[in-house]
């Protein structure tokens, strides 16, 4: 980003001989050709950004394409396992039913996993049993024992082996557990299995898509696998690094990148530093919010409270840019604007849950895919303007915020895809962690300005004591 600024700031001095030359052929004529070349050279810098800006987006969807790939069971499986001592149960006889038992001899069908409930089962709201039949061959001996690793069951999930009752992952009557985000390891005791025909049996409990505010939430069964217990660990573990461990990570890192911003912000009395304190909290609380699972407040309303948090944050991000862009934007940055601005971004916090409340239990999904593109366009629109500004006034900012323009389209347009159904991210994938880093190098470079701005009114003071 440095080297860029520099080659700008070199090619732009680079061609102010031209600009003077000019000056003296006239005052109008000057002050036209100076104009001129400056709005060259601005629109060359925004082609630059925006081509960066592509670069980056495409390095971000490629990167999460190929971390889907290797995060597919099949990938996993073959490359833990060359002899597939750890198989996939990819088909299971799938019945609807709240029994407390699979239910022999109702009607059913053979489904393929991962199922998602979002296009098997419509608009369903209750339990799915899944039966799985295996053989083991020989029973295994004293010294290995067999697990079953479960990589989503949303909400909850009862694991039975032979009908017996094994694992319990949570509160399986509503509010159901909400355990979307957490894969499950089931060991296998040795005296129940048999040779031949052992049933697996797993009571899917979930919600339907149109209840929940994001397709992650809806009700589905992810991959299943069965195989020695360490192995199944070591899958099990692999998946929760990368999907829980460095969320929990970087949301513990962002949460003291804001309380440090908050205290710049006390410092310095700058209003965008408060903002981005508060931004990067509030992430930091939606990553934890996911390891929260036995919560009793009722399914609609958690979702509501889950969408609200996205009005402040974007409230806080477009806060936050466009008083880090500084005060060349006066017209948005001081008087009557400024307030209509404010009432804008706050009323949008009161707006977004009243809306979701009037919609219905029944439209909490089409009601927050409509705030959801809303707070996308707004935030493009603001990282358009902020790129304006910093190119106008050739700032190293520009380019720092070219590259997150590129992250921001890479992962809203994932993300925004998925909801929609026309891609599938179950798995690992970038959009995990990716927010957060981009947050942490935003952070970087606010240190970095103030530690200029220390080091340049240190030298001042120092003059001046020379002085006197």
């Amino acid at each position: 980003m440095s080297k860029l600024h520099r080659w700008w700031q070199s090619w732009a001095q680079s061609s102010r001989p031209a600009d003077a030359d000019t000056d003296t052929e006239g005052p109008a004529s000057g002050t036209v050709g100076a104009h001129a070349s400056q709005v060259r050279r601005l629109w060359l810098l925004l082609g630059l950004g925006l081509v960066l800006a592509l670069v980056v987006a495409y390095v971000m969807v490629a990167l999460n394409r190929e971390t889907v790939r290797l995060s597919h069971p099949s990938t996993i499986v073959a490359a833990m396992s060359a002899d597939n001592a750890v198989q996939a149960l990819e088909q299971a006889w799938a019945v609807r039913s709240n029994a407390t038992r699979f239910p022999v001899g109702q009607a059913g069908q053979l489904m393929s996993l991962p199922d998602e409930w979002a296009k098997t089962q419509p608009g369903y709201q209750g339990a799915i049993w899944y039966r799985f039949n295996f053989d083991t061959g020989t029973l295994p001996g004293p010294d290995q024992i067999l697990a079953v690793q479960i990589e989503r069951a949303c909400s909850n999930v009862e694991v039975f082996l032979n009908g017996q009752l094994l694992y319990r992952g949570g509160r399986m009557s509503e509010p159901y557990a909400r355990n979307c985000y957490r894969s499950h390891v089931v060991t296998l005791p040795s005296h129940l299995l048999r040779e031949r025909g052992n049933e697996l049996d797993l009571k899917v409990v979930g919600y339907p898509i149109n209840r929940v505010t994001a397709r992650q939430r809806a009700g589905g069964l992810g991959a299943v696998r069965i195989g020695p217990l360490q192995e199944i660990r070591e899958l099990y573990e692999q998946q929760e690094f990368w999907t829980t461990t460095v969320s929990q990570v970087l949301g513990g890192i962002l949460a003291v990148l804001g309380i440090f911003a908050l205290g710049l912000a006390w410092v310095r009395r700058l209003d965008y530093l408060l903002y981005f304190g508060l931004l990067t909290i509030g992430w930091s609380m939606m990553t934890g919010r996911m390891w929260l699972s036995e919560v009793l407040i009722p399914n609609a309303g958690i979702e509501v409270l889950i969408a609200m948090m996205f009005a402040p944050m974007a409230a806080c991000a477009i806060k936050f840019l466009l008083g880090y862009a500084g005060q060349s934007m006066g017209a948005v940055n001081r008087g009557a604007r400024r307030r209509q601005l404010n009432a804008v971004l706050w009323a949008q916090c009161v707006l977004l849950p009243v809306s979701l409340l009037l919609m219905g239990t029944d439209r909490l999904f089409i009601g927050a895919r409509i705030w959801y593109v809303l707070f996308a366009i707004e935030l493009f629109v603001t990282i358009g303007f902020f790129l304006w500004v910093a190119g106008k006034n050739r700032r190293t900012e520009f380019w720092l915020m070219s590259a997150a323009l590129g992250v921001v389209a890479a992962v809203l347009g994932i993300e925004l895809s998925f909801q929609s159904g026309l891609v599938k991210m179950w798995g690992i994938h970038v959009t995990h962690f990716v927010m957060p880093l981009l947050y942490a190098a935003v952070a970087v470079r606010l240190i970095q300005v103030y530690a200029r701005a220390l080091q340049t009114a240190e030298g001042a003071r120092k003059q001046l004591e020379r002085r006197v």
